[in-house]
């Protein structure tokens, strides 16, 4: 900690001082990963205010802004309307009313979430009935046939998962990889989307995180399924930025690794 001393014994931290330094709409959005433009709308929105204003009219922010953001970004990953966010931020919501509107998000969710099971189910049922036993009748009277008749059970989750490597060739399904990923059972993760990116941050500063996803990444090289796959340190773990047509992969599998014991 570094203290000034001035005169009648007047200190000054000077750790303090640069802590309550306000910031530029530059310095907010590079702190954020946003564009300034981006924080004028929420300005305008009612979402975020300027603490002041330079002498040149520019809008300054206290350093509590950028937490302040990250949460707008977070509340609008997770499908809140901007209405919701308002209330969020408002010191006058009542707590039950904060519940409320993140419960009613999540039915939302589960609502949106049972359509889509509902459509994969069936749709692996599809793809297993579309198979042509017979190859002296034509494709569409062999398809309609077994469509038509008692289907065959679905995949279960994991084996889906197991599919969809195999399928598209990842490298992920190695028996290498497999004994990296194994280790990481049961840890827990944050998974969002980000543009055409999947974020995966796995918390936690255990070393042996570090190690093993530094050798997967390493097995990905070669790999044409993931072409992009990067890994940072993070201030609450280590993250993995995957893009793609098939990142979606690399998502499923670190959340179906969240929900397994190690």
């Amino acid at each position: 900690m570094v203290t000034l001393l001035f005169a009648d014994n007047w200190t000054v931290n000077l750790e303090s001082l640069v802590t309550t330094a306000l910031l530029t709409i530059g310095q907010l959005s590079e702190r954020c990963g946003v564009k300034p433009t981006a924080l004028r709308f929420y300005e305008r929105q009612g979402l975020l205010e300027p603490a002041n204003r330079s002498e040149a009219g520019y809008r300054l922010y206290t350093p509590e802004s950028e937490q302040r953001i990250r949460f707008i970004l977070r509340a609008q990953r997770l499908g809140f309307s901007l209405a919701d966010i308002r209330l969020l931020l408002d010191n006058n919501t009542l707590a039950q009313d904060i519940i409320n509107i993140a419960e009613n998000r999540f039915l939302a969710i589960e609502r949106q979430l049972t359509e889509f099971m509902v459509q994969k189910h069936e749709m692996e049922l599809f793809l297993r009935d579309i198979q042509p036993s017979i190859r002296d009748e034509s494709l569409y009277k062999s398809m309609t046939e077994r469509v038509c008749r008692v289907p065959t059970p679905a995949r279960s989750a994991e084996s889906t998962l197991e599919w969809l490597m195999q399928r598209t060739g990842c490298a992920l399904s190695s028996p290498e990889a497999q004994d990296i990923l194994n280790a990481l059972r049961g840890r827990h993760v944050h998974v969002w989307q980000s543009e055409s990116h999947y974020q995966i941050l796995l918390i936690g500063h255990d070393p042996t995180i570090s190690a093993g996803l530094e050798r997967l990444i390493q097995l990905e090289q070669p790999c044409n399924v993931h072409p992009s796959v990067q890994y940072a340190r993070h201030a609450e773990g280590f993250l993995i930025s995957v893009a793609g047509e098939n990142a979606f992969i690399y998502a499923q599998l670190f959340l179906a690794l969240e929900q397994s014991p190690s």
